[in-house]
């Protein structure tokens, strides 16, 4: 060994006692194993909404983990990125819910380096639009966060804020202090931390969070899904070696962008001090980027070139490369190839990092740890690695002993998916809507989960929301709903004088019927269909017509008659209940403006898909709860009926149908020019008090014609706001299509 040779490994040396001087302490991870979700009665999946700059290449396996548990129900909110940067969404996006905002974006120079700049202004509304139960935002990107943070406290969202902490060694100035202060502002007011690393953790620490708060995720790769690639690569391993005539040679592998910050000169300078006494030692580049033609120079001005291979970018097989090779470095910054290499069973020399590196590298172990500057350190730590070939090879097998026991993408799920949990659990008990079991007094029937504030509806009593569905309930007492609430107002509503029996009344309804059965034509050109509640019989005699073997079922014995004698169909009188397995199966139930009137919406669902065969369909229209007139009136909503006792969501629709045997194919709404004056008549009504007119009385006198032409006209109007309120799901009316379950 020269002298000069000497000097530096002594040198070096001190510049690796140093750095482990100050070790990171290793933090356990949070979450419970396995995680379970939260209790949900009734199998009602969290809302998770995701908010990323993009869809990352290397974050879609993790993504489609998210979105393939059942316990979430998860939709990822991107941005559109900056093309020729890395800043893009992955080209297959495929098994994803995924929607696309507008971006205002370009590239930015703080602190000697471009940074993307990037803000997504429409969140909020798409937010507003999905309303998630949690919000799993990632750190940074402050412009987008700001407006995610005034959504979730506004409607009272968790957030578990997914981030690497800080960035060691990294000083803010200008602009990027700026920066730096505005996440730090977003930071302290989420509610969970999702941390890369250990290193993620003690910067939560030291901020003040509490600890029960902060999970350790340990940043890897989806390492079940690199263990299929090894094998599927395996034959492809030798043919390559030949090809880049590595035969014979200990391969030094360099996998990633070719960015400054990676520190790719700093591995060339080091392999070009280790050369002369490493001849069968060979460099392995994997990558391209900017700095990839400025690198290529170095190897020629260090005379090295010949044993350095440039591979340029490679995706779908580079697992064949990784097994060529013998060890991994990771000069500058990175993480996830740390992971990778290790589930490749190699170890690997790494510089400072995302914080992943100092939970998945032990010193001597599975690689080594190098400070973030010098190329003496690095060039110590591959003459370490190279020197004996029997001891790299067990560091590689304690690389991959770490994977599969303890840092695997099953245990960086877990501990994300106990995150998401505990959030949500927060949510819940900040908002005192501990879930109780179904069926008790204080719980929806259809989710499980408490009711909220007291709604008063003027004209229709009172009613509470259910926290989770949405699902609107009359309190009234259960013994005596239908017989008291329910059979009084149908009395009422199909009596003689009844508004229903009016001309322009009349003209309208069987307007709608045709309408219902163009709707149900779609789905089932043809076959037997039983109509529960058949009102007047308007549906029942336009499906008749349309070709359809039809039946209907009414509660009450007079107006199932009179339906017999004007319509001549089939009716059965009394309860749904009451049906036996006589009356043969259905390949579709109807029900339109029923299920709102019933005391118990699951055994409606239930009984209507036991009547129905297997692959048969359900057509339900009801009120709707969210619509924008609903919201609009308030207390004074028309919906809130003396004989309405429940009032649904789409949400709330969704879980009943999927809780009952219905599989659910779509759920919209519609918004009918006649509701809107509806609601206007209602509210003129209350306004007005004593003075206002008898309900019903100006339809009523209206002639026929005059009023059908007074409101086609109003339809025309306000068509374009129908429209969009419609796409918006805000329509006045909910109406689902389902299709029964296949028997199993």
């Amino acid at each position: 060994m020269t002298r000069q040779t000497a000097q530096i490994e002594t040198e070096t040396a001190n510049a690796a006692a140093q750095t482990a001087a100050a070790p990171v302490a290793r933090h356990a991870r949070r979450g419970e194993y396995p995680a379970d979700p939260p209790n949900t009665p009734g199998g009602v999946p969290i809302r998770l909404g995701v908010v990323y700059a993009v869809c990352y290449r290397f974050r879609v396996p993790i993504f489609r983990r998210l979105t393939d548990n059942p316990a979430l129900e998860t939709r990822l909110f991107v941005g559109t990125g900056i093309t020729g940067t890395k800043t893009v969404n992955a080209p297959d996006l495929s098994g994803l819910n995924v929607t696309r905002l507008a971006t205002l974006k370009r590239m930015m120079r703080s602190g000697g380096r471009e940074s993307p700049f990037l803000c997504n202004p429409t969140v909020a509304f798409h937010l507003m639009r999905r309303r998630p139960d949690v919000l799993l935002i990632q750190g940074g990107e402050p412009f987008t966060n700001l407006l995610v943070l005034c959504y979730a406290k506004l409607f009272r969202k968790p957030i578990v804020w997914w981030s690497l902490g800080e960035l060691r060694g990294r000083r803010y100035v200008g602009l990027g202090a700026l920066y730096r202060g505005l996440v730090q502002f977003i930071e302290r007011r989420c509610d969970v931390y999702l941390g890369y690393s250990s290193v993620a953790v003690d910067y939560f620490l030291r901020r003040g969070f509490d600890p029960r708060r902060c999970f350790n995720l340990i940043n890897v790769v989806d390492t079940d899904l690199v263990k299929q690639r090894i094998e599927q690569a395996r034959e492809q391993v030798e043919p390559l070696r030949e090809q880049l005539g590595l035969c014979g040679k200990t391969v030094i592998l360099y996998v990633g962008a070719l960015t400054k910050t990676k520190r790719l000169d700093r591995l060339i300078e080091a392999f070009a001090m280790i050369a002369a006494d490493a001849p069968h030692a060979h460099l392995l580049i994997v990558g391209d980027g900017p700095e990839r033609d400025a690198a290529e120079a170095l190897t020629r001005e260090r005379d090295i070139a010949s044993s350095v291979t440039f591979a340029g970018a490679v995706y779908d097989g580079v697992s064949a490369y990784f097994q060529l090779a013998d060890l991994v470095v990771v000069p500058g910054t990175g993480g996830l190839v740390v992971s990778e290499a290790m589930t490749h069973a190699l170890p690997v020399i790494c510089a400072v990092g995302d914080g992943a590196e100092t939970d998945l590298v032990e010193n001597g172990k599975t690689g080594y740890h190098i400070p973030a500057d010098g190329v003496e350190p690095l060039a110590l730590a591959l003459r370490q690695a190279l020197s004996d070939a029997a001891a790299l090879e067990e560091m590689g097998r304690s690389a991959r002993r770490r994977i599969d026991e303890a840092c695997n993408i099953e245990r960086f799920m877990n501990e994300m998916f106990a995150a998401v949990y505990h959030a949500y659990a927060l949510r819940r008990r900040a908002g005192g809507a501990d879930a109780r079991p179904a069926g008790t007094a204080s719980a929806c029937e259809v989710c499980g989960s408490r009711f909220s504030r007291l709604i008063r509806g003027t004209d229709g009593g009172d009613y509470r929301r259910c926290r989770s569905c949405r699902m609107q309930r009359k309190l009234v007492d259960a013994s005596m709903e239908m017989h008291e609430e329910f059979e009084a107002e149908q009395q009422t509503h199909y009596d003689e004088d009844s508004l229903v029996f009016s001309p322009l009344a009349r003209s309208l309804h069987r307007r709608q019927a045709r309408l219902r059965v163009a709707a149900l034509q779609r789905r089932l050109p043809h076959g037997r269909v039983l109509e529960i509640g058949p009102g007047m019989g308007d549906v029942l005699g336009a499906a008749r017509e349309g070709g359809y073997e039809v039946a209907g079922v009414e509660h009450s014995p007079v107006l199932a008659e009179k339906i017999r004698q004007s319509c001549g169909v089939q009716v059965y009188a009394g309860a749904l209940e009451e049906l036996g397995p006589e009356v043969g199966l259905f390949d579709a139930c109807i029900s339109f403006h029923v299920i709102e009137h019933v005391s118990d919406p699951l055994a409606f669902l239930r009984k209507s898909a036991e009547l129905t065969r297997p692959g048969g369909i359900t057509l339900i229209a009801t009120p709707h709860a969210d619509s924008w007139e609903h919201r609009v009136c308030g207390s004074r909503s028309p919906n809130y009926s003396q004989a309405h006792l429940r009032l649904f969501s789409k949400r709330g629709m969704r879980v009943a149908l999927e809780a009952s045997g219905w599989e659910v194919l779509s759920i919209g709404t519609n918004a009918f020019a006649e509701a809107s004056v509806r609601v206007g008549t209602a509210l003129l009504r209350q306004l007005r008090g004593r003075r206002a007119p008898k309900r019903g009385a100006v339809m009523r006198a209206a002639p026929p014609r005059l009023g059908g032409a007074v409101l086609g006209v109003y339809g025309v109007l306000t068509w374009p706001l129908r429209l969009v309120q419609s796409a918006l799901g805000q329509g006045n009316e909910l109406f689902a299509v389902a299709r029964r379950k296949m028997d199993e």
